[in-house]
């Protein structure tokens, strides 16, 4: 499949049950009808699950300043795992 952006070729990736595409060049990410719908049932799926033990953190950590960093939660984001593969 080409790229509708830059007409490059594009390579599917399987995440969440939902293939999704995605140019090497322009970094495009593309859904097919209907993907962009099941990605949103799988996310309700992922957040209703118990949520993780909170994280300590040590307030003394140079990198915290007032507030602590929002990816000491514990859980990555949910398109974080569906999306990050291509980074």
């Amino acid at each position: 499949m080409l790229c509708p952006k830059c007409e490059d070729v594009m390579s599917t990736h399987e995440r969440s049950g939902v293939h999704i595409e995605i140019c090497a060049r322009c970094k495009g990410i593309f859904l097919d009808r209907g993907e962009l719908e099941r990605l949103v049932v799988a996310e309700r799926h992922h957040y209703a699950s118990a949520p993780p033990e909170p994280q300590p953190v040590d307030p003394g950590d140079p990198r915290i300043g007032d507030h602590p960093p929002r990816s000491g939660r514990g859980r990555p984001h949910f398109l974080e795992g569906v999306f990050g593969v291509f980074d």
